[in-house]
């Protein structure tokens, strides 16, 4: 029985080494999208804000990041969620500087030349729940573009 737990002890070990040393992030992943917009954020400090994926995103920005999703934002955010607040009153109110966008292979739908911005975005949050939503005009300044994944800054002032 100690054996048998000493070599099942030492064959995991092995195994978590193994598999940490040849550890390599997806393509599409949080983490690589976070580092290909690390260049940009270092580049245009200021305020940035960004729903789904804006927790491991501002660890790695190291800057400011306004999370509008609602998950670890305070109950402002939650107010403005539950009252389907206008997302453009919202990231001018906290001096947002910047919106950092991400969406599926088709991209962010639009609309007249603008770009339909929904937090939290439906594909998350369901349907039937409460969303602030917005257009921004113009085209993003920095974009990104993975095999299943897009990701977008627009500055807003």
């Amino acid at each position: 029985m100690v054996f048998s737990s000493f070599v099942l002890l030492t064959l995991s070990f092995f195994i978590i080494i193994r598999d940490t040393i040849n550890w390599q992030a997806e393509a599409n992943s949080v983490y690589v999208n976070a580092h290909k917009i690390e260049p940009f954020v270092k580049a245009h400090p200021g305020i940035y804000a960004m729903g789904d994926q804006a927790g491991l995103t501002a660890y790695i920005l190291k800057t400011p990041v306004i999370q509008l999703e609602g998950l670890i934002s305070d109950f402002k955010m939650y107010d403005n969620i539950r009252n389907s607040r206008n997302l453009d009153s919202v990231l001018t109110e906290n001096n947002v500087d910047y919106l950092i966008e991400t969406s599926g292979k088709s991209g962010l739908a639009q609309k007249d030349n603008c770009y339909f911005i929904e937090e939290p975005h439906t594909g998350q949050a369901g349907k039937l729940s409460k969303k602030m939503n917005g257009f921004i005009c113009t085209d993003p300044v920095y974009r990104i573009e993975n095999p299943d994944t897009k990701a977008y800054i627009f500055k807003l002032k």
